[in-house]
């Protein structure tokens, strides 16, 4: 049995819809599919199986296509309470480090997540 994943993202100050969210939990590694209000397809997010620190891909537009990777983004450790995601862009193939990293916020704001810039 299928569970397909339908769900948008709403500015509730508009009231009108940013952007949606189309795909299959049990085939993440098809791709799920963030599209903007129009219903045209903005990047393909791609879980990688067999990894250790759940790795995700990310790429331009509809694509799963080497050419068109973005970034990929693992978890920082295997074990974690709260997440904390190390970001790789296309071009560090190496990755031996990050380019920068995101990490779940013990504010109570409304944005759960910050984004932390490595120093040059």
């Amino acid at each position: 049995m299928d569970s397909p994943i339908d769900f948008s993202l709403a500015d509730v100050n508009r009231n009108n819809i940013v952007f949606g969210v189309q795909g299959d939990f049990f085939k993440l590694h098809d791709g799920v599919r963030l599209h903007d209000a129009a219903g045209d397809p903005v990047v393909t997010l791609r879980k990688k199986i067999m990894t250790a620190h759940s790795r995700w891909q990310v790429f331009r537009g509809n694509s799963i296509e080497s050419k068109d990777l973005l970034f990929s983004a693992r978890k920082s450790s295997m074990l974690q309470v709260k997440t904390k995601l190390h970001v790789f862009l296309a071009n560090n193939t190496a990755e031996d480090v990050c380019d920068f990293k995101v990490k779940e916020s013990s504010s109570h704001d409304s944005v759960p997540f910050m984004l932390e810039t490595l120093p040059q």
